[in-house]
């Protein structure tokens, strides 16, 4: 059964999309020794990987339960520990998740937004 995605939840995504590029664009730019020396580059993750929890607690419900194969809960705890424990963020997880899990999510995202 195909699942028609609703316009909410497809601008939600198109959001969400834009946001994981620019983390991964940002990894692909800067090594991690220059990312943990720049406060500025820091508190853009920071706050990029927050405006995506916040996208994901704006999908609707249908949509995740259609999709439920989408990591929802493990965004939302990064968005809650960037938000409410910044001064011991570790960059060397997140470096990780950018460069190893963002890309798959991405991927799937993008498949999403083609059906």
């Amino acid at each position: 059964m195909k699942f028609e995605i609703k316009s909410r939840d497809r601008i939600v995504l198109t959001k969400m999309l834009d946001e994981i590029r620019y983390l991964i664009n940002e990894a692909d730019t800067i090594k991690y020794h220059e990312l943990v020396q720049d406060d500025k580059s820091k508190k853009a993750m920071a706050m990029t990987f927050i405006n995506i929890g916040e996208f994901v607690n704006n999908l609707t419900i249908e949509f995740k339960r259609q999709h439920s194969y989408l990591p929802y809960r493990e965004i939302v705890d990064v968005r809650n520990y960037a938000a409410h424990g910044y001064y011991k963020f570790d960059f060397e997880t997140i470096w990780n998740v950018i460069k190893n899990q963002l890309p798959d999510l991405e991927s799937k995202i993008k498949k999403i937004l083609t059906q």
